[in-house]
């Protein structure tokens, strides 16, 4: 390059023109997608470098509710040791799920690049947490139910602490995931217990300043079985009542006209009458046992009859020569007590 003076020659001057075409790198440090925010002033740092003339400038936009087409500018970063950095403060903006961030990186040739990061929450209202009530009195093992809500971020933990008569609180569970536990107290012990949440956003519940609820424990009733008495039934002896009727008699035929040979009177017992006697004193004969025939009949060189003059089955028989024909039997045939002759 040739300059030249109004009263002087011309003078030669070099100059160094760079020619830089690259943008500049960036990145968020604090912010990540679907990060939570859970404070309302919030630093904002970015790391920004550029290897022609360096960043000169970054720009920062901020979108609420998902509307990304909607960014509004809140400031510019300023440099620092750890990069850049800018205070946002978000006191006047309600908790929500849907924020996003944006920069614009410019470096000193006017380059810039653009980033961005979103489904980022707000959320600075910390969980509810509350025990479930429990039962006046309990027996020494019981159950102790917690339930914790959250309305945006959703609950991470919960902690459960106990006090034993009114004493000092004891943690019971720490940053625990269940949702109820088996406690064991002593018998004349009352229990209080509370709880706390915290969410997904880090933010934590204040512990309530008295118990939730309270039980006192009791002794457990014993069951006492008594068995009942088994009845023993103890069954009388049988009495068997037994009536025999026996015939003892010797008949002395009467012999008419021809020589009688010898025969043989037998006298047939009676049936005997068998009756059982059950514990109710009720007497139950058995079966009568047929006859062996009615009075009067002829059969098998056997003539059946009987002693006593009443109705009734034959009680005698008379065992006979079949070949002498007639046989002649005294008797008393019609009930006058005298005895007929009858064949």
């Amino acid at each position: 390059m040739q300059t030249v003076a109004a009263t002087q020659s011309s003078v030669w001057s070099t100059r160094q023109i760079r020619i830089d075409t690259k943008p500049p790198t960036a990145s968020f440090v604090s912010l990540t997608n679907y990060a939570y925010i859970n404070v309302s002033s919030f630093i904002i740092q970015l790391s920004a470098d550029d290897v022609g003339g360096g960043v000169s400038e970054i720009q920062l936009f901020v979108h609420y509710n998902g509307a990304s087409q909607f960014w509004n500018y809140i400031g510019n970063a300023s440099p620092n040791s750890n990069g850049w950095s800018l205070n946002w403060d978000a006191s006047a903006q309600p908790d929500q799920a849907e924020i996003g961030f944006a920069a614009i990186v410019f470096d000193h040739a006017g380059n810039r690049a653009d980033l961005n990061v979103s489904h980022i929450q707000l959320d600075r209202t910390p969980p509810d947490s509350s025990v479930q009530e429990l039962p006046l009195t309990s027996f020494s093992d019981f159950y102790v139910v917690w339930i914790s809500a959250d309305h945006l971020s959703g609950v991470d933990t919960s902690d459960i602490q106990y006090q034993d008569n009114g004493g000092t609180w004891t943690d019971w569970y720490t940053k625990t995931n269940l949702m109820f536990g088996r406690f064991t107290g002593t018998v004349g012990h009352t229990y209080g217990f509370r709880s706390r949440a915290r969410d997904k956003a880090g933010n934590v519940g204040n512990w309530p300043a008295n118990a939730q609820t309270f039980t006192t424990v009791v002794d457990q009733p014993t069951l006492t079985m008594t068995p009942t008495p088994t009845s023993t039934t103890t069954a009388s002896p049988i009495a068997t009542l037994t009536a025999t009727a026996t015939a003892s008699s010797t008949v002395t035929p009467m012999i008419t006209n021809s020589p009688m040979p010898a025969s043989t009177m037998t006298a047939t017992p009676t049936r005997a009458l068998t009756a059982t006697a059950t514990a109710s004193s009720t007497l139950t004969p058995t079966a009568p046992v047929p006859h062996i025939d009615t009075i009067g009949i002829y059969r098998n060189g056997n003539f059946y009859l009987r002693l006593a003059n009443s109705i009734g089955y034959a009680d005698l028989s008379v065992t006979f020569n079949p070949a002498i024909q007639p046989y002649p039997i005294v008797g008393d045939w019609t009930g006058s007590n005298y005895g007929l002759v009858k064949v």
